[in-house]
């Protein structure tokens, strides 16, 4: 049932990109007689859905045959459980839905935010569920090692074993293999079904 829910929710945002797409076209035949729809926006909670939900979705636009449609803004790193899980969430928009020139980021307030006194304010705590928390751990080891950012031996160690607890502690089966793990979440991208919740985020079309 939790499947076919999702799948609906899939079918629901298709039909409406292929409403917004139909007056899309209807704009170019009638010209000024109605605004044109010059951009597609999402807004909403970083903490209750992530970017890759939206990425086949993003991805039939772009590649419809009749109307290819790029204009996209993305309202993100304004919501989120802690700094790092807002950075991540900005990433994964640009890497996962593929941001380009045509492309814009809304707000993404947490680019701005000075790290020390962030986490001087919450008492050096960080309070998010596991899973998140987990995925914050992985993606910054994993975002180090592509920006030529040399984590030292230590770190990389408590951060493996952070991790790896985490992992257990949350119930995943097998050996927990950062790299491996890393890796996994890059496939999120293409399994939107079940692999988040999708409530809390709306498409709405910017006139």
């Amino acid at each position: 049932f939790h499947l076919e829910k999702k799948s609906a929710e899939l079918k629901a945002l298709i039909e409406t990109f292929n409403q917004i797409i139909a007056r899309v076209k209807r704009n170019r035949i009638l010209k000024d007689r109605e605004i044109s729809i010059v951009g597609i926006d999402f807004t909403g909670s970083d903490r209750l859905v992530r970017p890759e939900i939206y990425a086949k979705l993003v991805r039939y636009a772009r590649n419809y045959s009749d109307l290819p449609f790029k204009q996209f803004t993305y309202h993100v790193g304004e919501d989120f459980y802690d700094l790092m899980d807002g950075l991540r969430t900005i990433d994964e928009v640009l890497r996962f839905l593929e941001w380009d020139r045509h492309c814009r980021l809304g707000h993404a307030l947490a680019l701005a935010v000075q790290v020390i006194p962030y986490y001087e304010s919450r008492g050096w705590n960080v309070i998010a569920p596991r899973q998140v928390l987990l995925d914050n751990l992985v993606w910054f080891v994993d975002m180090a090692a592509r920006s030529g950012f040399v984590i030292n031996d230590t770190l990389r160690t408590e951060l493996h074993d952070e991790a790896s607890m985490l992992y257990d502690e949350i119930g995943y089966s097998g050996v927990f293999e950062l790299d491996r793990y890393a890796q996994s979440m890059r496939l999120r991208v293409d399994h939107p079904v079940g692999a988040g919740q999708t409530e809390g985020r709306n498409a709405f079309v910017r006139s």
